[in-house]
């Protein structure tokens, strides 16, 4: 665990924002249920000629994965099946190992990536795969220049509002370090149309990813600010705000 000096996310807001969250998290999930779609064929396809005995995938996963014999389901949620609440970064001793694990866009919200990447290592079979989705550095970076814009126009300062995120040449420098093999990671943008940016955030906040950072502001910014952030963000020429999410895939072997 690394020292408390050097933490980022406010770990007991986040997982509070994320209970808060799993009651009306389907009225927001459409970027996750997209990325699960792309992941759950990558695993069917790529991995076809495997048959996995263990499984253990952590997040908002629920796609068939028709070469699987036994899953070990966690989320943070009240509707997953066979739901098993726990810290991504303090895993839990199992009482077996697992052929196959998959993190579904939770791995943005460690403090400690590098550790839980060796605890992920740890409980792996020999020659088991471990494949995850993360957010990527450009996720969001519309939202991230308009907000500093505006604390620049209104406050003369900078303030941390949105989280920061891996970029995809760190991801796979991560995956070897934690003993990976051959490991591997792509990326693909999507773009968010929003006729608002009172749209925006209400998505973010529904997903429970508004601001947890230790260091992030302890006061409502007011109207003021967030009409001038909806001035600073660019709109296309339908009048549309566009919002960037970039994906990220990381897969590595033991």
């Amino acid at each position: 665990m690394i020292s408390s000096n050097h933490l980022i996310f406010d770990k007991k807001l986040y997982m509070l924002r994320k209970q808060r969250a799993s009651k009306n998290f389907h009225k927001h999930d459409f970027i996750f249920k997209y990325t699960e779609k792309i992941l759950a064929n990558r695993i069917n396809e790529d991995f076809h000629f495997r048959k996995f005995k263990n499984a253990l995938i952590y997040g908002q996963f629920l796609a068939n994965l028709a070469n699987i014999e036994n899953i070990t389901h966690t989320t943070i949620g009240e509707d997953a099946k066979n739901p098993l609440l726990y810290e991504e970064e303090l895993l839990p001793k199992f009482d077996k190992k697992f052929d196959l694990i998959i993190s579904h866009l939770n791995l943005h919200s460690v403090n400690d990536l590098p550790g839980v990447l060796i605890q992920y290592h740890n409980i792996l079979n020999q020659d088991g795969i471990f494949i995850a989705t993360i957010f990527g550095s450009q996720t969001l970076q519309e939202l991230r220049k308009a907000l500093l814009a505006a604390d620049v126009k209104l406050h003369n300062s900078a303030a941390a509002r949105v989280i920061p995120f891996i970029d995809v040449k760190d991801a796979a420098r991560l995956l070897s370090r934690a003993g990976f093999i051959n490991p591997v990671a792509d990326t693909y943008n999507l773009t968010i149309k929003y006729s608002d940016l009172k749209s925006l955030l209400l998505d973010i906040k529904g997903l429970g990813e508004n601001n947890y950072l230790l260091r992030r502001p302890h006061h409502f910014p007011g109207k003021k600010f967030f009409t001038q952030v909806a001035t600073e963000y660019p709109i296309d020429s339908a009048n549309q705000l566009r919002a960037t999410v970039e994906i990220i895939t990381i897969v590595g072997w033991k």
